[in-house]
């Protein structure tokens, strides 16, 4: 099954992504222990009759032009590319395991030669972009996404399967969603930038 999802909001460029998705095997079990009500009401309902297929992420990897045998973190601060990023970065200066890092800088130009300059000191595999239409792609080849919990960042790491670890949320509607997020163990969040390598390890 394939869907197309569009993510939209005014001042935004939108955003499209494509999940496809081959049949679970929680689908096989549960008609086996929920009967009618489980093949009939409840996966169609929730959803939890589909999972993504395995191959996705290689081939957005291969897309990418990323090493599939590290593990990816996405680093984002919004469209804008709020928050000091540049101290978040740099804690990836010592890190001790294999891994690679993406960094999306948005429409802050500064931000982006900045993380460019400072980016040469780091003894990891990295690319640093900065705005980006292609959000839902790199979300899909990462591990995991360092990011503001703004509706639409939120929304695309859920599509992605992509587990989150939340900077700076805002008072309001970001720290709504950043509660809801870790409540239901779909994020955890970092509360000091100087120690987003320590957590990653």
């Amino acid at each position: 099954k394939t869907y197309s999802i569009t993510f939209s909001k005014p001042g935004y460029a939108e955003q499209y992504a494509t999940v496809k998705a081959t049949l679970s095997g929680w689908y096989y079990g549960n008609i086996l222990f929920g009967g009618l009500i489980g093949l009939l009401i409840v996966d169609p309902i929730s959803g939890k009759m589909w999972k993504l297929q395995p191959d996705v992420t290689a081939n957005l990897s291969e897309k990418l032009a990323l090493n599939k045998e590290f593990p990816t973190v996405l680093v984002m601060g919004g469209g804008y590319g709020l928050g000091n990023i540049v101290d978040l970065v740099r804690s990836f200066q010592n890190v001790t395991i294999d891994m690679q890092l993406l960094v999306v800088a948005g429409k802050n130009e500064a931000l982006k030669t900045e993380l460019q300059q400072m980016a040469h000191s780091l003894h990891i595999p990295y690319k640093i972009y900065g705005f980006v239409k292609n959000v839902h792609e790199l979300m899909g080849a990462s591990d995991l996404v360092i990011t503001k919990p703004g509706g639409l960042s939120s929304s695309e790491a859920l599509a992605a399967q992509c587990p989150m670890l939340i900077i700076n949320p805002i008072p309001g509607q970001e720290q709504r969603n950043c509660d809801y997020l870790v409540e239901n163990g779909a994020a955890s969040i970092l509360h000091n930038l100087n120690d987003g390598a320590y957590y990653v390890e």
